[in-house]
């Protein structure tokens, strides 16, 4: 038999081998295999290098099974001796061989419970430097477990918000958009949402006061509100490939974020009060289902007429005091998101005007809400509708200054606040409105002086700031108003002498200057004034006497200047206002006789002179006038005509 040497580690695999084995035949008794071959120590022999070694036998005894000839352990019995038989036992001195390892206490543990120890195999616990028992095993690929399904949830968790991202950038800013053409071929004509967007959101909203809303989204052309018919909207302009505007996809909060910051210091500083007016309206703003549909204009447009019907009490629609509410208030209740701002109501559309409040690309031109019982204060934010060209608020009690602010409506046209309590001063800015035509601000509670920059508005025509309490003189400046057509500053307290510049307003139609405190003599320049009709001067504290050059202002209707210091005679020249039909002269200190030159005011109606320097008798010319009716003092001056006496009793002029 041949014997070659081997490590005590082969002695180890040939008996785990053999344990192995009868495990798996564990059918025969152990007793049986063990006495086929024999296992004694004299086939063991130690060689002269001390390296053990093991015959043939004894091995092919450990792994061959005689009850199984067809086993695999059989065949690879067979191939083990065929391999060791080819061995040349001189291959391997005894000086090449490892000295024997020593084995500790785990491997004899694992030779006794029959577990195999590979020499050349590592644990993951040995790995890691732990000792491979079964409860650190067991910790340790839970521990494996646990991690992999943190990273599982962390992975899902990842999709998702990738999703809503992609969700989010789909809910891009629409570019503006024009309007349809007309309601017969698109009946939500120049809506700005799509119809996507109108199948997604509600087709109903309820507003405060109970009544329902059915418009699916707001339409960017505006509609008649008052039995009239509407105007046909042509279709927009088509813009060139290098007109349109690019704009990055932004989500909902990125884009109220970036509105906010466009608008105004003043603006975003009311936003810091969660009442204000402008806080409530960007509330509302913000909740709106259609919010980016709007281009930037619409919505800024729509932001700024919220604010000023939340500024003027038109919030109150939530509450039941209904003393300071508005009368008229359809379409701009809190949920109306579906109607377009053009639709909500307005007074302009009446019997005088059928315009529409906005054009045909949905741009507001007219705010005009007059006699609509609005209180509050007028918001600075109507500076930022740019393209407002009137601003009509009217008989109303806005309790406020008047913002400066406004100034920057450079492309307004009329601004009427009259008949509202309007405090302070004009502010100078208004100055800026180089196209304004109509500066109506009577009937107010202004309380300083006429700012002389009012003499820029070079296009107004017609400028009222009577009933209020202004002071101090008439600037000069207004002299430049070479356009005026009426001006009235009547009812108030202004003082000093009339600017000789009034001869500059040869447009000039009305003039009332009743009821103020001004001084000197009349300016002669009035005789330039050839298209005056109406001129009211009474009430004042006027002096001289009645310049000669009013007898060329020939297309004079009406002349009062009672109730001033006036003196002398009544000039003759009178008797040119050939359509002269209202003469009122009474308390003054005129002297002398009525002239007969009077008799040729044909058209006369009324005539009042009862001063008692007046002497003489009333001339036979003037009681010729069929129409005329003729009130003197009958102690001072005899009358031949039925004229009708009065001494000093009051009476009011015709101010109309």
């Amino acid at each position: 038999m041949n014997v070659y040497p081997y490590h005590s580690e082969d002695v180890e695999c040939a008996a785990v081998s053999r344990a192995t084995m009868v495990a798996t035949n564990n059918s025969h008794p152990v007793d049986d295999m063990l006495g086929i071959y024999s296992t004694s120590e004299e086939e063991f022999s130690h060689s002269a290098g001390g390296t053990n070694s093991v015959s043939t036998s004894l091995l092919v005894g450990t792994f061959y099974n005689p009850h199984n000839d067809s086993s695999d352990t059989n065949s690879f019995v067979s191939s083990l001796q065929d391999e060791l038989s080819n061995r040349d036992p001189q291959e391997t001195s005894p000086e090449d061989m490892p000295t024997p390892r020593a084995s500790n206490n785990n491997n004899n543990t694992a030779r006794e419970e029959g577990v195999p120890t590979w020499k050349d195999e590592t644990s993951p616990e040995q790995a890691l430097g732990l000792e491979p028992t079964p409860r650190r095993r067991l910790w340790f690929w839970a521990f494996v477990l646990a991690l992999c399904m943190l990273v599982g949830i962390a992975v899902a968790m990842g999709i998702v918000i990738g999703m809503k991202h992609e969700q989010n950038k789909q809910a891009v800013v629409r570019p503006p958009q024009s309007i349809a053409a007309s309601d017969e071929t698109n009946p939500n004509r120049g809506s700005s949402v799509s119809a996507t967007q109108e199948e997604e959101d509600p087709d109903t909203n309820k507003n405060e006061t109970g009544a329902s809303n059915t418009t699916d989204a707001p339409t960017s052309s505006p509609v008649n509100n008052m039995d009239q018919p509407t105007t046909s909207i042509p279709p927009p302009p088509t813009l060139e490939p290098t007109m349109i505007l690019e704009i990055s996809p932004v989500t909902t909060t990125q884009w109220i974020n970036e509105f906010v910051s466009s608008l105004p210091v003043y603006t975003r500083q009311a936003l810091e009060i969660p009442t204000s007016p402008q806080q409530r309206a960007l509330n509302w703003v913000t909740t709106d289902p259609y919010l980016t549909s709007y281009s930037r204009e619409q919505l800024l447009q729509r932001y700024v007429l919220k604010t000023f019907y939340f500024a003027t009490n038109g919030g109150n629609d939530e509450h039941d005091d209904t003393e300071e509410q508005w009368i008229y208030m359809e379409g701009w209740q809190s949920s109306s998101y579906s109607q377009h701002e053009c639709q909500w109501h307005t007074t302009h559309q009446d019997e005088e005007s059928m315009e529409p409040p906005c054009d045909e690309d949905g741009v507001y031109k007219i705010l005009a809400l007059r006699r609509n019982n609005l209180h509050g204060s007028l918001p600075p934010e109507l500076a930022l509708m740019t393209s407002l060209a009137t601003l009509d608020l009217e008989l109303n009690s806005i309790q406020s200054q008047l913002p400066t602010e406004l100034g920057l409506l450079t492309h307004l046209e009329r601004l009427i606040l009259g008949g509202n309590d309007l405090t302070g001063p004009i502010p100078t800015e208004l100055a800026s409105m180089a196209n304004l035509t109509h500066f109506e601000l009577e009937d107010n509670a202004f309380n300083e002086s006429i700012p002389s920059e009012l003499g820029l508005l070079a296009h107004v025509e017609t400028l009222t700031l009577d009933d209020n309490q202004l002071r101090g003189p008439i600037p000069s400046q207004l002299g430049e108003l070479s356009l005026l057509n009426q001006l009235s500053l009547h009812g108030n307290a202004l003082t000093g002498s009339l600017p000789t510049e009034i001869g500059l307003w040869t447009s000039l139609r009305s003039l009332s200057l009743r009821i103020n405190m001004f001084s000197g003599t009349f300016p002669t320049e009035v005789g330039l004034l050839t298209e005056l009709e109406r001129l009211w001067a009474y009430q004042n504290e006027l002096e001289g006497s009645l310049p000669t050059e009013l007898g060329l202002a020939t297309s004079l209707t009406l002349l009062s200047f009672s109730r001033n210091l006036m003196v002398g005679s009544l000039p003759t020249e009178l008797g040119q206002l050939m359509e002269l039909k209202n003469l009122w002269l009474y308390q003054n200190l005129f002297t002398g006789p009525i002239p007969s030159e009077l008799g040729l005011l044909s058209e006369l109606e009324l005539l009042q002179i009862r001063d008692i320097g007046i002497t003489g008798s009333v001339p036979a010319e003037v009681c010729d006038i069929p129409t005329a009716v003729v009130t003197i003092d009958c102690l001072e001056v005899a009358c031949n005509c039925g004229c009708t006496c009065s001494q000093n009793e009051e009476s009011t002029d015709d101010g109309k």
